[in-house]
């Protein structure tokens, strides 16, 4: 019968209400930082892996269905594992919401249906600021996209010259774009949705208001009014939770086995035997390497030696093994059988990252990330002079500088010709300067001044490094301290120049 505490109760209560709509907006802050590091972790790890995988393994996934792993299945598994505890403590709350209302009353369906009408019309009216804000989302997430292809169709230069951490500053950049612009959308659609739940809720301690009053003459019970409002209202919204949790579970499940295929079959080893190498010379030699399908192998019992400080071609038809040798030297694949040493140690028991500073490849139409010519060849060493004397070497630093935007020209420019392009990936490896350097086929595209002048430098380069070219030109076979010929992808012959 005091009427006007319970006026003072329903008071302090709306101000309560709106107090938690304030908490709920700071949860998707919370949300969205756990999920923003979960994103980019689990990115990043998933790269990590496709590394790890063979190009044999790799050629099992479409370009389209990598990007839609790194897409929406990446999502689905960091949105729910993001909301599981949420998410728990809804679903006790709507059984204990669901027990209790059975238990008093079913009369509250009109006010539900006038209440999500009014939150329609609501959502309507601010409909096109949202659409705004997720176009510009999409739009970066297609620039996100763009960086992760580049990645994967960069992956044998990645491995070629073992730049992946230094790429990962690339993958930052897009990502963090994208990730900015998504939680922007989202703060701004969830933190609109709550505004609108949180007037409608603050509207209704009114009509109890009334209520209070209509229960003054005799009309109604308070006990039952309050209980149906609320807990109606929270029944439906956590029904609609369980049925999305039903949905996004499956969703998850059939993310994970997607993604499993990138997990299971990386091969990430880090109990190598050979950690360190003293005084290593460049030996190569293959010891009976059969590698490819067994009944029609890409090398077929294959053996040879490579000598420290020489130049060396492979040359033979097109399809007789000779970019099998290159896959297996820079570890692509494996051979079923036979070793392959490296100054008489197994290849595949050094450490990777020891590894990989010995060693180095480029290849014809090398691929480059969209950024600039510096930025660029900053991934392979972050020095400019070195980057710029390298170019100097080769005689293209005077060509880059009259280009619009001289080593600042983004690299994808049609300025850059296809002739420069080549350059700039002989320029890589130059510049990462390992004792190996392979050269598959790239210098058969040169015209004949750059084809010359790479082969000047390379006579020079016999001094310290060992050199091994791919390549079918009478010119460049003439250079070789050693000329291995491929015929049916086997040895034909080997020639002392």
């Amino acid at each position: 019968g005091n009427y006007n505490l319970a006026i003072h109760f329903l008071i302090l209560t709306f101000f309560v209400t709106a107090l938690h709509y304030v908490f709920e907006y700071l949860n998707q802050h919370a949300y969205y930082n756990l999920y923003d590091k979960l994103y980019k972790d689990l990115g990043w790890s998933i790269i990590k892996k496709t590394q790890g995988n063979s190009a044999y393994s790799l050629s099992r996934f479409s370009l389209g269905e990598y990007s839609n792993m790194l897409n929406s299945d990446m999502n689905i598994i960091v949105d729910f594992l993001d909301s599981t505890i949420i998410r728990i403590v809804k679903i006790f709350e709507f059984l204990f919401i669901y027990a209790y209302f059975f238990s008093l009353n079913k009369i509250v369906f009109i006010v539900s249906i006038a209440v999500s009408l009014l939150a329609i019309f609501l959502e309507f009216l601010r409909g096109k600021k949202v659409e705004e804000y997720n176009l510009k989302r999409k739009n970066d997430f297609d620039g996100y996209l763009t960086s992760v292809n580049d990645i994967f169709l960069g992956m044998k230069e990645i491995k070629g010259l073992h730049i992946l951490d230094r790429v990962k500053s690339k993958f930052e950049l897009s990502s963090n774009s994208y990730l900015s612009s998504n939680k922007k959308y989202n703060l701004f659609y969830q933190g609109g949705k709550f505004f609108i739940v949180g007037i409608i809720s603050c509207i209704r301690y009114f009509l109890l208001i009334y209520g209070v009053y209509l229960i003054s003459i005799g009309e109604f019970q308070i006990g039952m009014i309050v209980l149906i409002y609320n807990y109606y209202t929270k029944m439906v919204e956590n029904f609609d939770e369980i049925c999305v949790l039903s949905v996004e579970y499956r969703n998850f499940k059939v993310s994970l086995k997607r993604l499993n295929k990138i997990f299971e079959y990386s091969h990430d080893k880090e109990d190598y035997k050979v950690n360190e190498i003293d005084n290593t010379l460049g030996r190569i030699e293959f010891k009976n390497v059969l590698y490819g399908d067994r009944k029609d192998p890409i090398l077929n019992k294959v053996s040879f030696i490579i000598e420290p400080n020489t130049i060396n071609i492979i040359t033979g038809k097109i399809g007789s093994g000779k970019s099998g040798i290159f896959d297996l030297i820079m570890r692509i694949n494996r051979q079923h059988e036979g070793v392959i040493t490296l100054s008489n140690i197994d290849i595949n028991d050094i450490n990777e990252n020891l590894y990989f500073n010995y060693v180095s490849l480029v290849r014809k139409n090398p691929t480059f990330f969209e950024m600039s010519i510096m930025d660029n060849l900053k991934l392979i060493l972050d020095d400019e002079k070195r980057i710029k004397d390298i170019c100097k070497l080769l005689e293209i630093d005077n060509e880059i500088k009259k280009l619009s935007d001289g080593y600042n020209t983004s690299i994808n420019n049609r300025e850059v010709n296809t002739e420069l392009r080549e350059m700039l990936g002989i320029a890589r490896i130059f510049i990462k300067n390992t004792t190996i350097m392979l050269f598959d086929e790239i210098i058969d595209t040169l015209d004949d001044n750059n084809k010359d002048k790479v082969l000047d430098i390379l006579k020079e380069y016999k001094k310290d490094h060992t050199i091994i070219i791919i390549s079918r030109m009478q010119d460049i076979l003439d250079i070789g301290s050693q000329l291995i010929t491929m015929e049916r992808n086997t040895i034909k012959s080997i020639k002392k120049m």
